[in-house]
């Protein structure tokens, strides 16, 4: 069980209150901005990263396949990040990263990030109302202190707070872009590697075999 979800339980499923109840009992105080850029930046293996974001461009995109591929992602910054930032898949918060207590939110984009004339953000979904409710209806709570935007290439930070003044409601979610100067890039780099491994086919294999190795227990079980 990850410190997340036992917070969770703690907290008696309060999603929002789970990173204030994070800070307060972490014995390190909250950290400045450039230390949190800083960190990232160092602790990542960025070459991973980047190859990943490039290489499964065109897997995945399916609307159901989109969180898996998020998924993937979120697994190899953890990876790429020996464990130092930790991946907690909580609701609005991706990664806690312990030495510096902050929960981090991870959004990324298969191509560039920006507009076309790069002084803006792409448009950038912020909460997933997944058709309960109206974005009109929804008040963003602060769940992570920082975000951060990934495109093969790029990966950038800005804080809760500018992404909640550049936040608008439309009607399947909350929304929000970034203009230019509200964004630090903390990684620019042309080190990676666009790979061909079958990603698709691969997650094909894996479904027949969790079929199979049920009908082989069922099977088992009923001799």
């Amino acid at each position: 069980m990850n410190t997340f979800s036992i917070c969770q339980d703690i907290v008696d499923g309060s999603n929002e209150k789970i990173l204030s109840f994070l800070q307060s009992h972490n014995p390190r105080k909250l950290t400045s901005k450039q230390e949190v850029y800083d960190y990232v930046e160092r602790v990542i293996d960025w070459k991973y990263v980047f190859s990943g974001l490039a290489s499964w461009n065109d897997d995945f995109n399916s609307l159901d396949d989109r969180f898996l591929k998020a998924s993937l992602l979120s697994e190899l910054i953890e990876i790429s990040s020996n464990g130092r930032i930790k991946y907690v898949n909580e609701i609005g918060c991706d990664f806690y990263i312990p030495e510096l207590n902050i929960g981090l939110e991870m959004k990324n984009f298969k191509d560039t990030m920006f507009n076309s004339r790069c002084d803006k953000t792409k448009e950038i979904k912020v909460k997933n109302t997944q058709g309960n409710k109206s974005g009109y209806d929804v008040v963003l709570k602060k769940t992570f202190d920082y975000m951060m935007i990934l495109s093969p290439g790029y990966a950038v930070l800005t804080t809760y707070e500018i992404v909640e003044s550049r936040s608008y409601p439309k009607a399947d979610g909350v929304y929000a872009v970034m203009n230019y100067n509200d964004i630090d890039i903390v990684k620019k780099s042309e080190n990676f590697v666009k790979t061909r491994i079958p990603i698709t086919d691969i997650k094909k294999k894996i479904l027949i075999e969790c079929v199979l190795e049920l009908k082989r227990v069922v099977e088992n079980e009923t001799v």
